[in-house]
């Protein structure tokens, strides 16, 4: 997170959903500045990873083979839901929910995502403000995840998606179809998000790491994550004047 002015952090509370964990960040950002005339705090509400786990789980031991012995599930939409509208509701700070990508593959849910979109539709019905895009996103290759973005689209149900550092082929036709939502804007490189008297730049990059894992990206690719970065944290600064970057 890079903010204008300063950040202070007061409480970060992590949530375990599976293996790889769903986690939940609670910041309350203190910022100062002449903008404000007096000092402002910002809730971020934060998840990742969460792989179309629509539904509670019962977590695997450690050798991923043989279940706990208590039996109690964990996990699901409708528990984050409950988490997140708590929040956004009865927190007396301006609240903002991201998500910072993998929603999809890892249940059966995933096999109709192109056809039903579920994880963005619910995404949008829990008020996420903003989302962007994991290397899972891209498993069912550019055309599959066009079509994803779309059902949510057609649906009227689709939250804002950033994502910063795609790369198109001028070769090869195989992203046409999600580079024309890139030009549509139904996925940015950044937005802009008010909150009272605060105007949030965020972007979405893939990381090093991730771009290496998204083996079926193919012909996108994706340009260097801090050259990229700067230059969008530039932009919302100097250009778009923004009073925090995400």
């Amino acid at each position: 997170m890079i903010l204008r002015n300063s950040f202070k952090p007061l409480l970060c509370l992590n949530i375990a959903m599976n293996y790889k964990r769903l986690i939940l960040l609670i910041f309350f950002l203190s910022l100062s500045g002449t903008i404000f005339g007096a000092a402002q705090r910002l809730t971020i509400l934060h998840t990742n990873d969460l792989h179309s786990h629509l539904m509670p789980f019962i977590p695997r031991s450690g050798n991923n083979s043989t279940r706990k012995g208590s039996g109690k599930s964990v996990g699901g939409f409708s528990r984050i839901a409950t988490i997140l509208k708590r929040y956004q509701q009865e927190n007396k700070y301006p609240v903002i929910t991201l998500d910072a990508g993998d929603f999809t593959m890892g249940t059966l849910f995933h096999t109709l995502t192109r056809e039903k979109s579920f994880e963005l539709r619910l995404l949008k019905q829990m008020n996420y403000d903003c989302v962007t895009l994991g290397n899972h996103e891209f498993d069912m290759r550019p055309e599959g995840l066009a079509q994803i973005i779309q059902t949510a689209a057609h649906h009227k149900q689709l939250p804002e998606i950033v994502l910063s550092n795609a790369v198109f082929s001028k070769q090869n036709d195989q992203d046409d179809e999600l580079n024309y939502l890139f030009e549509k804007h139904l996925i940015k490189p950044y937005t802009i998000i008010k909150k009272n008297a605060m105007r949030i730049g965020i972007f979405g990059l893939m990381g090093k790491d991730a771009a290496e894992k998204a083996v079926f990206s193919h012909p996108v690719t994706f340009s260097d994550p801090i050259k990229t970065g700067r230059r969008i944290v530039k932009t919302l600064r100097d250009q778009e004047k923004v009073d925090i970057v995400i």
